[in-house]
């Protein structure tokens, strides 16, 4: 998944119909932690690399 869908994902979440009855009466919006934590363990590992290449100097 690229860096700009999981930043829209952890903004905006996953979008859920509810059904009631058997039509779609609303939509709800739910967190997306997976795409959070996915989102900081990238950017962790991109500042850890950083770090790395600054201290070989």
């Amino acid at each position: 998944m690229t860096h700009q869908a999981l930043v829209s994902r952890v903004e905006w979440g996953l979008m859920q119909p509810v059904l009631h009855q058997g039509r779609m009466t609303a939509i709800r919006r739910k967190a997306d932690n997976s795409a959070l934590l996915r989102l900081l363990r990238r950017t962790d590992a991109g500042s850890t690399r950083a770090q790395n290449c600054e201290a070989g100097k």
